[in-house]
C-alpha cells in the first residue's frame, strides 16, 4: 500500500536499533515522505546515533517523559 505523508511530521520514541519496532515505524514513515523527530533516553544516544543515517538524519534529542518539565529539542 502506498501512502503519501509528504508535509506531515511525526515524533517517534524508542528507536534504539534496527531491530526495534520503533525503527521499522520510523523507516516506513520516512519512506512515505514524513518528516521525523526522534526522542530517546540519554542512555540510548550511542545506539540512536548509529541509526540516524539510515533514517536520513532526522532531528533528534534526549527526552525524559516521566519528568514534569518542559524540554527544548536540540536543533
Amino acid at each position: 500500500m502506498n501512502i503519501d505523508l509528504s508535509g506531515k511530521k511525526a515524533i517517534i520514541f524508542g528507536v534504539a536499533n534496527e531491530d526495534s519496532i520503533a525503527f521499522s515505524i520510523a523507516k516506513r514513515l520516512m519512506e512515505a515522505g514524513c518528516e521525523l523527530f526522534l526522542g530517546y533516553q540519554d542512555r540510548a544516544q550511542p545506539l540512536v546515533n548509529q541509526v540516524l543515517p539510515k533514517l536520513n538524519n532526522p532531528k533528534s534529542a534526549p527526552v525524559e517523559i516521566g519528568r514534569a518539565h518542559v524540554w527544548t529539542p536540540v536543533t
